[in-house]
């Protein structure tokens, strides 16, 4: 639906942020920052964790609290209040009393946790309150998760106990092995060189092997069809049983590291490879992996780095160490920009609070051995950026990329993909306002530009980041002109397989571009999806949101073939106005390809646009 053309003669007024607090007057431009702030004026001292020294408010999040020091009080000379009553690091109130339940309750997989659906009713109402006079644009309660963490934390050892079932050796070395393979390339924070078994949390091998098994079968079966997904679904179960009593965060960074890694790799399982019913279940994790991880401090920089030790094996495994959990972080950011772009979710996950730096280049993080990395330091340089300050590099008028540090594919994605979540957001702020701002327009299509050289690589360059960073690249040049109806109409999704059947219905019932000048702009970023469809050569690893980019891309020249538009498909061999050799294409690219859940309903979908 090309709604740009309608909009550009529209004078942008000087006021762009429609949603105000109607306690303190304060604007917004995006909803969910209004609740996010709105919060502070509860009175429930449960959810204000974080006082100001100088003054009597407070706040949800220590980040709130500190951007509001350096903006109110800095400069003013004041002398602080007296010493906070509460620490704010380590101080975060975990799901309700109920961890221990909660353990033995997720055993059920149709089971949805009371944690889903609103248990603090009350202060919800009180939100509510707040929020009724600002906007009526439909959207999931992300407050709901914010504060429901309590209870004690238990060890891993207590969690042992709890649990009678644990994968063999071989199903465990297999999995590894499946894991490194297929779905470390697309979220790679794991350093496998460094990587050692004996080490490893059963929290976090379950939750490895949960996704590992969806790209092989379990070898203590004979390897037969369909046992890998079996092995897969228990071990999801069997890995949500040990995290349940991990509630709170610990005073040990790796042990809080891996459980965020855990859920991080459970959702992405539940959302992206179980689909249907665990989706809910996906998303109380991402909700419960970002409130984690914020209670741990994982959000900042860690301070592993050591200065003082000459062992060049050991400043190895701290790099290694640091690079993880700045990894982890960034690709904990991508996936909540993930389901706010396939499914309108609300982000839980605000760029500022992203304190990492981009990750180190790829040749560094892939050394196998301490030698070999510090030679590759020496070689490549030790510079930095910080991913905030990239991002501002790409927006600012006249961007001096060139004064940029080389950084890996991975930190592309994540500029990518904010650009991609800017032009949803772009495209929903006007339809709701009636006006389009083209100071926000024109500085993300020239900072698309700019990010063209970084994510575009060499023609050898083929590895599974490079070409998920150009996908999001080639993703965001086909929506920003091009609007996603469901997400301009407040549509939020609850699944991706119904994300695949409502993207199929519009494709039958609605024109996502009536221009012929958009269908032009658009066709070479359409193209790039459907010659990487028509690849002979399958990809080792593929990220399952690449497959849901691609698919949309499809849709949209599925469309324009059905309106007799000329070269719509003929990049790859399908000839104007033939639908049926374009679905028969789709068919054959689509149903080679996994996850396996994913393709099944997507060859559905299929089917109905040929009926």
């Amino acid at each position: 639906m090309s709604l740009i053309s309608s909009f550009v003669g529209v004078r942008d007024q000087a006021s762009q942020q429609p949603f105000e607090c109607s306690i303190c007057q304060r604007g917004f431009t995006r909803r969910e920052n209004l609740k996010r702030h709105s919060s502070i004026h509860l009175p429930n001292p449960q959810s204000n964790k974080f006082p100001c020294e100088w003054c009597p408010a407070s706040f949800s999040r220590g980040d709130l609290r500190q951007r509001h020091v350096k903006k109110k009080h800095l400069d003013a000379g004041q002398k602080p209040l007296g010493r906070l009553h509460r620490s704010n690091s380590r101080q975060n109130a975990a799901w309700d009393n109920d961890a221990a339940s909660h353990a033995s309750s997720s055993a059920s997989p149709a089971t949805i946790p009371d944690s889903w659906h609103s248990s603090s009713g009350q202060r919800d109402d009180e939100m509510d309150l707040v929020l009724q006079q600002s906007s009526t644009v439909e959207s999931f309660d992300d407050e709901d998760f914010r504060h429901k963490m309590s209870g004690a934390a238990h060890g891993i050892d207590q969690s042992i106990a709890q649990v009678k079932w644990f994968p063999t050796r071989s199903q465990i070395s297999n999995g590894y092995n499946l894991y490194f393979e297929y779905v470390s390339p697309f979220i790679p924070f794991l350093h496998r060189p460094t990587f050692d078994a004996s080490l490893v949390a059963p929290h976090l091998t379950l939750s490895m092997l949960s996704l590992a098994y969806q790209y092989g079968e379990d070898p203590d079966r004979d390897a037969m069809s369909g046992t890998g997904a079996d092995l897969s679904l228990r071990c999801f179960e069997q890995a949500r049983n040990y995290l349940g009593p991990m509630a709170l965060a610990s005073n040990n960074p790796s042990v809080d590291l891996s459980v965020v890694q855990s859920l991080l790799m459970l959702q992405l399982c539940a959302i992206l490879y179980i689909c249907g019913d665990y989706s809910c279940i996906g998303f109380e994790l991402h909700h419960r992996m970002v409130s984690f991880a914020r209670a741990a401090g994982l959000m900042q920089p860690s301070n592993t780095e050591s200065t003082t030790t000459e062992d060049l094996d050991s400043l190895w495994h701290e790099f290694a160490a640091s690079e993880s959990l700045k990894r982890t972080i960034l690709t904990a950011h991508q996936v909540d920009a993930l389901w706010y772009q396939f499914l309108s979710i609300p982000r839980l996950v605000s760029n500022p609070e992203i304190k990492h730096d981009l990750p180190c280049p790829a040749e560094c993080w892939m050394a196998s051995s301490a030698q070999q990395w510090a030679h590759r330091q020496l070689v490549l340089g030790a510079a930095k950026v910080k991913y905030g300050d990239a991002v501002r590099a790409f927006l600012a008028p006249n961007p001096e990329i060139d004064s940029l540090p080389s950084f890996d594919p991975c930190g592309a994605i994540n500029i990518a993909q904010f650009m991609l979540s800017s032009a949803r957001e772009l495209s929903g702020w006007t339809i709701m306002t009636g006006r389009l701002s083209l100071e926000r327009f024109e500085p993300l299509k020239s900072s698309l530009v700019a990010l063209e050289p970084f994510v575009r690589s060499s023609p050898t360059s083929q590895c599974c980041q490079s070409i998920s960073s150009l996908a999001a690249w080639e993703m965001t040049m086909i929506e920003l002109p091009v609007w996603w109806i469901s997400h301009t109409n407040g549509v939020v999704l609850g699944s991706m397989d119904v994300f695949l059947e409502h993207a199929t219905f519009i494709a039958t019932s609605s024109e996502f571009c009536s221009e012929s000048e958009t269908a032009h702009s658009i066709k070479p970023h359409i193209e790039w999806f459907l010659r990487y469809l028509d690849n002979d050569v399958l990809p080792t690893s593929e990220p399952p949101w690449l497959i849901l980019y691609a698919y949309k891309a499809f849709l949209i020249a599925w469309q324009l073939l059905d309106r007799g538009l000329p070269n719509a498909m003929e990049a790859v061999g399908v000839e104007a106005g033939n639908r049926v050799e374009a679905l028969r294409w789709a068919d054959g690219v689509f149903g080679r390809r996994r996850p396996r859940r994913l393709v099944e309903v997507i060859l559905k979908c299929l089917g109905a646009l040929n009926g």
